[in-house]
């Protein structure tokens, strides 16, 4: 009830976001995105491709919200939608690995000494925050974590140990939550990494 939502009416539109959908959910290695479903009463996740959303505080690219106990990702058409999926399924990951485990329970020792999030007039550090969205909350911060790790050509951003010690700590949380600690694959979301999380290869 606090978002406006308008439909998308045009086939062309709707097929193209739909293409570069398909090209986005390619990158996640098999089973991922199943196994993140399995947490829904239909065992799916729900993606939803609008023409707008908004709210109060005006346009929204995307949003990931709960009903009924399904998972729905929606999704606003335009050049941004897989960095705004990206960003959305990240809070849906965000609630599985919360559950599983306790990673993320100290993730404040990682910011600042004296930072809190939600506060009012607050500048973002460049070593510890990637952008003014990261300060609103955890789960914000680790969304656009997700987001940009997932991008290509966006090793810039991970250049600081503080932003790279957020990254490890979510890509250590993903991969105890999905039961990959012991898998050898290095997955898009942690090609920016400067300590490989992958296990070592069995030799034949």
């Amino acid at each position: 009830c606090d978002y406006r939502l308008e439909g998308e009416f045009q086939v062309s539109a709707i097929l193209r976001q739909l293409n570069t959908l398909q090209n986005t959910l390619a990158k996640f290695p098999d089973g991922f995105l199943k196994n993140l479903a399995n947490g829904t009463k239909s065992g799916k996740l729900q993606i939803c491709l609008v023409r707008s959303i908004a709210d109060d505080t005006g346009s929204l690219s995307g949003l990931q919200t709960w009903e009924n106990g399904e998972s729905y990702i929606i999704l606003a058409v335009g050049s941004t939608t897989e960095q705004a999926f990206c960003h959305q399924l990240s809070h849906a990951i965000d609630s599985r690995v919360i559950v599983e485990t306790k990673l993320y329970d100290d993730w404040n020792t990682l910011n600042p000494r004296g930072f809190q999030y939600g506060k009012q007039d607050q500048n973002p550090n460049a070593d510890y925050f990637i952008d003014n969205g990261c300060l609103v909350s955890a789960a914000d911060d680790r969304a656009i974590i997700f987001e940009y790790a997932m991008m290509e050509n966006a090793d810039y951003i991970f250049e600081s140990a503080g932003i790279q010690a957020k990254l490890l700590r979510m890509c250590q949380g993903i991969r105890k939550a999905f039961g990959l600690k012991d898998a050898t694959e290095i997955f898009p979301w942690e090609q920016y990494l400067d300590q490989v999380l992958a296990a070592p290869v069995p030799e034949a």
